[in-house]
């Protein structure tokens, strides 16, 4: 099935079409015409006889547990390690979606991932000349500080992971090393950006041959208009 003719067999646009897969099923689809994944179609083929449900769902009745907490509760349940990028923690919906999961990892003991080069972006920009970043990057990081001491987030590295010191701190390259090296020893692990070159990147190692590895590399995005998590599907380029 396409998102189109989800659209078609339910009576609903296609921009309700993918708030729906949005919000029920975590993930995001922009092309109308290729088909999708097997996950998705099982999901909403129970919606399909039922309109009330879907209505529920448009109308914001329905929470589905909280979206956010269910990618996270999905992927703690399949042992990922959760990496989360600058440009999530820069993002106005970077509190809610702290606020929505934060029960949920200290139910789990779990803690996100802090890459060390993140925390030098951060600092970076905190120093910088423009005053609204600054400012959002300096209040992110008192943020951060206090999520590392509530146990809910991690960092891993160290300086070394900035090797040249001439040029402003930047985190895909470590990232990307991280979630390989991971893979490599069949641990699965999830990044939470908005980069779409990364996102790319990060798509691509899992097919790299010289790698055999059952282990995945994930990557979640946050909606623009509702700051919902959602785990991007490999065959779309963008957001």
């Amino acid at each position: 099935m396409t998102l189109l003719e989800f659209s078609k067999l339910t009576g609903i646009s296609e921009n309700q079409a993918q708030d729906i897969i949005i919000k029920y099923c975590g993930e995001k689809v922009l092309s109308s015409k290729l088909q999708l994944p097997e996950r998705i179609n099982n999901k909403i083929s129970e919606l399909i006889e039922n309109p009330e449900q879907i209505q529920k769902i448009l109308n914001d009745e329905y929470d589905g547990n909280n979206q956010s907490v269910k990618v996270f509760s999905e992927l703690i349940k399949d042992k990922y390690i959760i990496i989360i990028d600058t440009c999530i923690i820069l993002s106005p919906h970077f509190e809610n979606l702290i606020k929505a999961v934060k029960p949920l990892l200290k139910e789990k003991n779990q803690k996100i991932i802090l890459p060390h080069i993140v925390y030098l972006e951060m600092e970076y920009h905190s120093k910088g000349n423009d005053i609204r970043l600054k400012r959002n990057a300096q209040k992110k990081i008192s943020i951060l500080k206090d999520l590392i001491s509530q146990n809910i987030m991690e960092e891993s590295g160290s300086d070394d992971d900035w090797t040249d010191k001439s040029k402003k701190p930047f985190a895909d390259p470590v990232i990307i090393s991280q979630t390989q090296l991971l893979r490599s020893t069949g641990k699965n692990s999830a990044v939470i950006t908005e980069d779409k070159k990364l996102s790319e990147d990060l798509f691509n190692n899992n097919k790299l041959k010289s790698v055999r590895s059952k282990a995945k590399i994930k990557v979640c995005c946050l909606d623009d208009e509702t700051g919902n998590l959602y785990i991007k599907t490999e065959n779309v380029r963008g957001k």
